[in-house]
């Protein structure tokens, strides 16, 4: 017997190098044949069957003899057969090596040589099932054929989407041969591409200490919870062996991309295609799915059909930790999200949760720590896609990521990026101590780096969730008063809104530059601006005060001035310069309301710039009050209100700003092709403070700061009463920043008649569960539509946001407290791959339910990539537990893709029928008539205060007409860059009685009026007891 080929090391490489190359019949032949061969560059195979009854001369290296079609040769020994096997396949005659071979299995049936090589024909043939069954016949324990069979087995199996028999076999393999690199670095490729990330990661392990760990798998550990295919680089991808990409990879894609309820029905399709699996990772991505779409009642179930194995997955636990935060038992979320990081402390959505429940209550300093981790955690992502062999930054990323491995704990990781970093520097300075460095990486005790890991949490601080808790999730979770009536079956309704605009006379454009731009946008002209409904002649009917861009701020000035059009009996009639409302500023926004108590509504302009204040002065013109206050010329105002947030009876100003940085105003880089190169977003720049105008009696102005430690950019706004206490708060939709509620501090709000300077605003969107998102995270928020969507007589909040988030609605279940249902009411559905701006809610049937109309458009032409530039307007249908799209009965406006912003809401023609203003980037602004067909009833009313300020923003109005009961806050703000007409609507379906009127003024006083008749508007005074009507 040949030494060499008995050797059991000799054995062992040989198998391993079969498990990972593919099997040629040559070679195959040739080791049959016996005898030790010099080395040639043939590929490596399985050491010959020792059951052979006697050794045949060397194959020759070249087939010179003719192999005849008939193998059978019933004289002819085992070693004769298997050698006419090798030569039929070597001149391509499969068949007859395959008689060759059944002759063989016919006299010995477990023959591992033979059905080997059978395999390999069944495989060529394109029969992989059948090829990896034939495998099934020899056994793991073959001292020559079993472990590369196994592995051969594995591959096809895995080829053909099996992966659950795939996985067992490539686990034999390494039980087998644990410490063989090769054989980790296979199974470690096979579960990545599959979706089980976390074994992978468990299987690299070893490697990382041994330094066998490759660059791809090292980076395939910097973040875990996604795609393998998103933690590689180009080169890596391209050096990839081609493997599908498993369902639980696409699953983790989906969960990664924010769309759950796709990867809820993968998952289960998944699961039901594998019955005899329970797949722990399958169901904890599952429940993580189910957790995100808020439907608890399906998570319940399928908890009952886990085991505790599912318990090792991350995201089993955060889908524990996001029931815990629905219902509010923050500290109980915290351990569960703590536990999930023990697993996966590398998953940045995890990180936000843990933060935004750490914030619930109240250890901003954890909630500190945890954001510094997930910004070293995201650092180190970025500098691992940077390293590589020859990149000019290498050494730089290199270093940067060691340091960053080990302040995050991850000191086996650190260890072996330093190894390779030094290994390609050696004269830098990271590779001076190496050795010093990595014996401090590996001694350090593994408390320490998980307490790095854990961001400094102590988990036992937090308890976990009672085994009861989790058995109630349908029961005992978030709850809110009973919608009244209750949810609607049928929507027989079909809406008509129709563009009127050309034909009553309202011609307007919106301009974005001197010389208007079409793509390539600098922030501030992609947003549009924003368009008022008001009375400003006090005639009864509304006028429209529209903004404009043009020019180049910061220096050039506008040639286009913003435009007041006067709403007449029949048509609008530009009226901007007799009424000496023109501004030929960079306009973003602007607002109405009674500023001087006149009983005139003034106007607010919020501009790229200085800020203008106008002044009704009653006789049909308007006069500049701007120098009554110190501006800040850099101001780029987003949103402005007028309302009394200081609580002394006078209206104040309040003023929400995107960015403060001179930045904004470079040229955006882009391709030689004439693409943009990277969007402008506001992150990459300085963030800009709000702000009170705070108003004196005298009608001066002191600037108040909307404080919170730190700017956001603010984009959308709302002021009303939230919380049913003395005074009124702001809500602040900020992009990519935590959202914000500013309320009066209490110490202020207890003590009349404090100075403005000494005036103070706290943030409370955090305790009130609005400052995040469902998926516990900062949305890019952009307008808000508010009204009582579940019909509970609380105020609610849809909040528009970025073309991969969809939608927030944040109900509120009790005064002052709301979580975001926005997948319990399909909002994943109809937000998907869009981008909204402008909201405003709209009872468009008066059916006493509140709809939702939405402007869409991106912000950017990127659509050389294959993402939509514009985009359809949307109508959702509330229907009472979810929203669906409007059937129009008119579609010619809603089926045109536009660039939407602003929408405003307002009854122009006064027929009861709520319609609606659209501005757009670039094409003509649009008023949409209500000509819906209903024979539903409305009822609508204006507001005057006295001892409270004229517009009583705040106040709350409730009807009950028969069983029907609904309630609406005056509010302003009003979501996206405009201002409603200030009416309050009510839809009342088929209720015709008589209607009863309950109005709780900003001050807290009550006054009601009764047998008001249906279809008509009223005039409600505050201490006057007739409802006047209008």
């Amino acid at each position: 017997m040949c030494p060499h080929t008995s050797s059991p090391r000799l054995r062992v490489a040989t198998s391993v190098r079969q498990l990972l190359t593919v099997i040629t019949i040559a070679s195959l032949g040739a080791l049959v044949a016996g005898g030790c061969q010099k080395k040639s560059n043939k590929t490596a195979t399985p050491p010959r069957d020792t059951s052979v009854e006697q050794r045949l001369p060397p194959a020759p290296t070249e087939v010179t003899a003719t192999v005849p079609e008939d193998t059978e040769d019933v004289g002819a020994s085992i070693d004769e057969l298997l050698m006419l096997a090798q030569q039929a396949m070597e001149v391509g005659k499969p068949d007859a090596a395959q008689n060759a071979l059944r002759q063989i299995l016919i006299r010995q049936p477990g023959h591992s040589a033979a059905i080997f090589l059978s395999a390999q024909i069944e495989s060529r043939h394109g029969s992989l099932a059948s090829a990896a069954a034939m495998l099934d016949g020899i056994p793991i324990d073959d001292p020559n054929y079993g472990i590369a069979a196994a592995g051969q087995s594995a591959d096809w199996l895995a080829a053909i989407g099996q992966v659950d028999p795939a996985k067992e076999k490539y686990y034999a393999v390494m039980s087998r041969l644990p410490d063989v690199a090769m054989i980790r670095h296979k199974l470690a490729n096979f579960l990545n591409r599959v979706g089980w990330r976390y074994e992978a990661a468990e299987v690299l392990t070893p490697l990382l200490d041994s330094g066998e760990v490759t660059e791809s798998e090292l980076r395939s550990l910097l973040q875990v919870s996604v795609p393998w295919s998103m933690t590689q680089t180009p080169t890596d991808l391209s050096l990839a062996e081609s493997i599908q990409e498993g369902p639980l990879a696409r699953v983790l894609g989906l969960l990664g991309e924010k769309r759950p309820r796709e990867a809820a029905d993968l998952v289960t399709q998944w699961t039901a295609s594998n019955p005899r699996s329970v797949d722990p990772v399958a169901y904890a991505f599952l429940a993580a799915s189910l957790a995100e779409l808020q439907q608890f009642e399906d998570l319940k179930a399928l908890f009952s059909r886990t085991n505790a194995d599912v318990e090792s997955v991350p995201q089993y636990w955060m889908a524990k930790g996001d029931y815990e935060t629905s219902k509010g038992t923050h500290r109980s979320a915290v351990r569960c999200y703590l536990e999930a990081l023990k697993r996966d402390t590398t998953h940045h959505i995890l990180h936000e949760r843990l933060s935004a429940s750490l914030i619930q209550i109240g250890d901003v300093k954890a909630a500190e720590s945890v954001d510094e981790r997930l910004g070293r955690l995201i650092a180190a992502s970025q500098a691992g896609g940077a390293i590589g062999q020859g990149n000019p930054d290498d050494l730089r990323a290199g270093s940067d990521l060691v340091d960053d491995l080990e302040w995050l704990g991850l000191n086996q990781q650190a260890a072996a990026w330093l190894r390779i970093v030094a290994s390609r520097h050696p004269d830098s300075e990271i590779a001076v101590g190496v050795p010093s460095r990595l014996t401090r990486l590996r001694d350090e005790p593994a408390s320490d780096q998980m307490r790095r890991r854990l961001a400094g949490l102590e988990p036992s601080e937090f308890a976990l969730p009672s085994e009861l808790r989790l058995h109630r999730l349908a029961t005992d979770g978030p709850t809110s008063p009973a919608p009244n009536p209750g949810v609607r079956t049928a929507h027989a309704v079909r809406p008509s809104l129709v563009a009127v605009a050309a034909e009553l006379g309202l011609d307007f454009t919106y301009v974005n530059a001197a010389v208007p731009r079409t793509k390539n946008f600098q922030i501030y002209q992609a947003f549009g601006a924003g368009v008022a409904a008001f009375d400003f002649d006090c005639d009864g009917w509304a006028d429209l005060y529209c903004g404009q861009g043009d020019g180049d701020p910061p220096g050039a000035q506008a040639k286009l001035s913003n435009q007041l059009f006067r709403r007449l009996p029949e048509r609008f009639v530009a009226v901007t310069e007799p009424s000496n409302a023109g501004d030929d500023g960079y306009c973003m926004c602007v607002t109405a309301g009674d500023l001087n108590q006149d009983g005139f509504p003034d106007l607010v302009v919020g501009n790229l710039g200085v800020n203008q204040w106008m002044i009704n002065q009653g006789d049909g013109t308007f006069r500049q009050a701007t120098d009554r206050a110190n501006q800040n010329p850099s101001d780029f105002t987003m949103a402005v209100a007028i309302a009394d947030v200081s609580g002394d009876a006078i209206p104040d100003i309040i003023e929400v700003n995107h960015v403060d940085d001179p930045k904004i105003f470079e040229p955006v880089d882009v391709t030689p092709e004439g693409f943009l190169l990277v969007y402008p977003g506001p992150l990459m720049f300085r963030s800009a403070m709000d702000r009170v105008w705070v108003q004196s009696a005298a009608g001066d102005l002191d600037e108040v700061a909307l404080d919170g430690g730190s700017n956001h950019p603010g984009l959308g706004l709302v002021v009303t009463d939230l919380d049913g206490q003395p005074g009124l708060e702001m809500f602040v939709a900020n992009d990519t920043r935590p959202n914000q509620v500013w309320s009066r501090s209490q110490s202020d709000a207890s003590n009349a008649g404090v100075p403005s300077a000494a005036i103070e605003f706290d943030d409370k969107a955090v305790a009130m569960g609005c400052a995040f998102s469902s998926r516990g995270e900062a949305s890019a928020c952009m307008g808000v539509a508010s009204g009582d969507f579940d019909n509970n007589g609380l105020s609610d909040f849809m909040v528009t946001n970025w073309i991969d988030e969809w939608w927030n609605l944040y109900l509120q279940s009790s005064l002052g407290s709301y979580r975001d249902a926005a997948p319990q009411y399909q909002l994943d559905r109809v937000s998907e791959g869009v981008l909204g701006f402008g909201a405003q809610a709209i009872d468009v049937d008066n059916d006493s339910f509140l709809d939702v109309m939405i402007a869409n458009g991106h912000i950017d032409d990127l659509s050389h990539i294959d993402v939509p530039f514009k985009m359809l307007p949307q109508l959702l249908i509330n229907r009472g537990n979810h929203f669906e799209p409007a059937d129009h009965a008119d579609d010619s406006f809603w089926t045109k893709p536009q660039l939407g912003r602003c929408v405003i809401r307002l009854d122009h023609n006064r027929d009861g029928k709520m319609d609606a203003v659209v501005a757009d980037l670039m094409a003509p602004m649009q008023l949409l008539e209500n000509r819906t067909q209903t024979m539903n009833h409305w009822i609508q009313f204006e507001l005057a205060g006295t001892a409270s300020e004229r517009d009583a923003i705040g106040a709350s109005v409730t009807i009950h007409t028969g069983s029907l009961q609904r309630t609406t806050l005056v509010a302003t703000g009003d979501g996206y860059e405009g201002r409603n007409e200030q009416v309050v609507h009510f839809g009342l379906g088929a209720a015709g009685d008589d209607v009863t009127v309950s109005v709780r003024w900003p001050d807290g006083r009550e006054q009601s009026y009764s047998d008001l008749a249906v279809d008509g508007r009223y005039l409600l005074i505050e201490g006057d007891d007739i409802a006047w009507g209008r």
